[in-house]
């Protein structure tokens, strides 16, 4: 991109000499120095008036008084004795201090960013545009606001008038206060109000050199549309609008067919679990049903076990019927003691055998309700086998519709992609894009692209194109470069890029 000193060389000598004083010369100090001198030789009066009446002269000296055009035209003698050379570089000297320009030796690409910041701010101008635009906003701003239409050409003004341009910018009223006022205002530090009508004095004195330099420049310094490699007009570019709405509404349906295939996956993955949650479910049950009728084997045998034994010692109860008829008081107290024990026994033996009863009778039940969830679970396992087949079908279905769109976006992307850069590597020969750099090039409107090939235009006309950047940003291991661009429609991105030592320039991405 142009830069200010493109214009400014453009200036005569006297041109130069008079925007250098200017910037020299007009400043607080120098502004606010006559007033302050003014009331401090009308004291000096006072003083010498009031010795004299009293018979003593105190004989102080009156300030000499310079007005600000006295010091201008001593300015332009000094600078006259310059060469163009030593003038160019006292013009950066002050533009650095002016606009507050902290780097070491910058380029003159530095020093014009920062002027142009410095600048805009004067009209709030928005500070992500880049540099140009900032500079024609600036220009444009400066125009209207000084009403250039009835101005002087640049090379009809002479000294004071420009003075006068730029010191009554911001308050025009300050020079007409009575000097009583204006002693003491010099003198109260609290009421210094010319402070405040000039805090702005240095932006619009900035705002005046890049006027100046864009109007000798001959034409704004953003690039034209019609200059860009991508510009098309009329029916070529409504051709180029319908087949970017046609390739978006193939991206979308893309999209959503890779949403419908994940979708897909999932509810696969979940069949998958749900069929082996189910399995795992089903195999649990038919371990009950195996231990169930094991153990129903075990107690009925253990339970006709038990009978016989009951059998066994109920038998033995009835002899003891019979022998009691037949034995003495002794004799029948000794065999009631053995049958009371062998009649507890059967007691005993029939409470067990109850106990087995009722426990063959819970595993049954167990077994039963046990059988009857097996077949809940086989129906719902062969449901879910014939969901899986379904799905599955469904995801080779949908993965062919898939692979078939990519393939023709791919196609497009590629094209269109190697459209573009065969377009810039016409005009932006400094520039190293790589197959894997901006991919996401091929996603912008043909209006988008076209503002990001002005911002890639002005980085790439810059000498200097570290002095676009506003900060490093990191990505991996590696650092890059950056800086944002807005578009009057509001289109907000960034251009990463990467400065060689062969001074090419690497584009790295550009993200929304």
């Amino acid at each position: 991109m142009p830069n200010i000193f493109d214009g400014i060389n453009k200036l005569s000598d006297n041109e130069l000499i008079e925007q250098i004083a200017l910037l020299e010369t007009i400043n607080m100090y120098n502004l606010s120095k006559p007033i302050a001198q003014k009331a401090i030789k009308k004291a000096v009066n006072i003083i010498n008036f009031l010795g004299n009446k009293i018979g003593k002269d105190p004989n102080i000296k009156e300030p000499e008084v310079k007005e600000i055009w006295i010091l201008l035209e001593e300015k332009t003698n000094e600078l006259k004795e310059y060469t163009r050379e030593e003038l160019n570089e006292r013009l950066k000297e002050i533009l650095i201090e002016k606009s507050k320009n902290k780097s070491d030796e910058p380029s003159e690409d530095e020093i014009s960013v920062k002027v142009i910041e410095e600048a805009a701010k004067l009209y709030k101008i928005n500070d992500n545009l880049t540099p140009a635009k900032k500079a024609d906003l600036t220009y444009l701003n400066y125009s209207k606001k000084n009403d250039e239409n009835e101005e002087k050409h640049l090379k009809g003004e002479n000294i004071q008038e420009v003075e006068y341009v730029i010191v009554g910018e911001e308050n025009n009223q300050y020079l007409e206060f009575e000097e009583e006022n204006e002693f003491k205002k010099v003198i109260e530090e609290d009421k210094i109000s010319i402070l405040n009508s000039m805090k702005n004095l240095d932006k619009d004195m900035l705002a005046k050199i890049v006027w100046i330099a864009v109007k000798s420049y001959g034409k704004l310094f953003t690039p034209k549309n019609e200059d860009m490699p991508s510009f098309v007009n009329g029916e070529e570019k409504e051709a180029i609008i319908k087949n970017d709405e046609a390739f978006r509404s193939l991206k979308d349906n893309l999209l959503k067919t890779e949403n419908e295939v994940k979708k897909c996956i999932n509810d696969i993955e979940k069949n998958e679990n749900d069929l082996n949650k189910e399995n795992k479910n089903l195999n649990s049950k038919i371990k009950i049903i195996k231990n169930s009728e094991k153990d129903i084997i075990d107690l009925e045998n253990l339970k006709k076990s038990l009978e016989e034994e009951k059998k066994l010692k109920c038998e033995k109860l009835q002899i003891f019927e019979e022998q009691r008829k037949n034995l003495n008081l002794e004799e029948l107290n000794l065999l009631m003691e053995e049958y009371e024990k062998v009649k507890l026994e059967v007691f005993d033996i029939t409470n067990e055998i109850n106990n087995i009863i009722h426990e063959i009778t819970y595993k049954n039940e167990l077994r039963n309700n046990t059988l009857e969830e097996i077949n809940e679970k086989e129906e719902l396992l062969k449901k879910l086998s014939i969901e899986k087949e379904k799905l599955a079908k469904e995801k080779e279905k949908l993965q062919e519709i898939f692979l078939s769109k990519k393939e023709e976006a791919n196609q497009i992307e590629s094209e269109k992609r190697c459209e573009i850069f065969s377009r810039w590597k016409d005009t932006f020969d400094r520039f190293i894009i790589e197959d894997t750099d901006i991919e996401n090039i091929v996603d912008f409107s043909i209006d988008e692209l076209i503002e990001i090939e002005k911002c890639l235009y002005e980085l790439h006309f810059t000498h200097d194109p570290e002095a676009l950047s506003i900060g490093l940003v990191k990505e991996g291991r590696e650092k890059y470069d950056y800086f944002e661009a807005v578009s009057d429609k509001g289109f907000n991105f960034e251009v990463w890029y990467k400065v060689l030592e062969n001074k090419k320039i690497h584009i790295i991405s550009i993200h929304c």
